[in-house]
């Protein structure tokens, strides 16, 4: 049966016209694509890269964040320039103030308060208040007053120069180092007992169900 075959075949490949070879030209196949490097090419197992790490250093988010807290000038979120931190004079402090401020502590001592606050992290920061500032429950309530005051605690402040502890005004105080007395209310709502600041809640926070 396999002799049969082959000799049919013959017969076929025998009745058809093949072109001369003469006339046949062949052209080499160019490929139009790029090249891929070899650092481009997917590996081998499973064709999965690494994923890229997150640098959040660099983020914009980041960097205002180093700015506003080392007291510099930044743009924030809405794209507004907010302006750097600076000494103030304020005139009631200067010319009425019954601690005498500014004849205790002088411009270049004040500089180097301020200098040093805005060098410091938010950690150093808070213990910086905590060296410098006191409250105490106030001594006496007015009872002629008609409306009830909120205020219950008295604030002290205090300056270090040369080691030796100068009591100043609030004025002088939040003035030279150009902040609000939020920032001292606030350390001494959330400071423990012992009067160490709180460990800080960044990253803390619980997840928030999307309603």
């Amino acid at each position: 049966m396999a002799d049969e075959n082959s000799v049919y075949l013959r017969v076929i490949n025998k009745n058809i016209d093949y072109p001369q070879q003469a006339n046949i030209m062949v052209t080499p196949y160019v490929s139009t694509h790029p090249l891929i490097s070899d650092q481009l090419r997917l590996p081998p197992h499973g064709g999965k890269t690494r994923k890229r790490k997150a640098n959040c250093y660099n983020w914009k988010q980041s960097k205002r964040k180093r700015l506003r807290q080392s007291g510099k000038e930044y743009i924030n979120v809405r794209g507004k320039v907010i302006q750097p931190r600076s000494i103030k004079n304020k005139k009631d402090c200067k010319n009425c103030c019954k601690f005498k401020c500014f004849e205790k502590i002088s411009e270049d001592e004040r500089k180097i308060l301020f200098n040093g606050l805005w060098g410091m992290s938010q950690i150093e920061k808070q213990h910086f208040f905590s060296k410098t500032t006191e409250r105490l429950d106030k001594k006496r309530s007015r009872t002629n007053k008609v409306s009830n005051s909120r205020r219950k605690y008295t604030y002290f402040y205090n300056f270090f120069v040369d080691n030796i502890k100068h009591r100043v005004c609030k004025e002088f105080y939040l003035s030279t180092l150009d902040i609000s007395s939020r920032q001292i209310s606030y350390y001494h709502e959330n400071k423990l007992a012992t009067g160490i600041p709180a460990p800080t809640k960044w990253g803390k926070h619980c997840k928030k169900k999307c309603s």
